[in-house]
């Protein structure tokens, strides 16, 4: 997956991660406190930090690592489009 992070939105209880090469995964607010209490507008003002590897929200001043968010917490989804690769060799009629 190409970590280049484009685009968080937000549900009440979830962030959901959108990155340039359609990738995408889910990642629950209860592993942020900050996060969970902030309004939407203080959830909106991030920017990415160190090299494409942090998320940042200035107005609660909360700092998060992209990498240990994918490892630790994040639920990964294919790419739209993207089918699952399959054990199932034979061709299809």
């Amino acid at each position: 997956m190409d970590t280049k992070l484009t685009q968080i939105q937000f549900t009440q209880s979830e962030m959901h991660l959108l990155f340039r090469d359609g990738g995408s995964c889910v990642v629950p607010l209860s592993i942020s406190p900050r996060l969970s209490a902030a309004t939407d507008v203080q959830r909106q003002d991030w920017e990415i930090i160190g090299a494409d590897r942090g998320i940042h929200w200035s107005q609660i001043d909360e700092d998060l690592s992209l990498p240990n968010l994918l490892a630790d917490y994040a639920a990964p989804v294919a790419p739209l489009g993207h089918k699952a690769n399959s054990t199932n060799t034979q061709p299809q009629l």
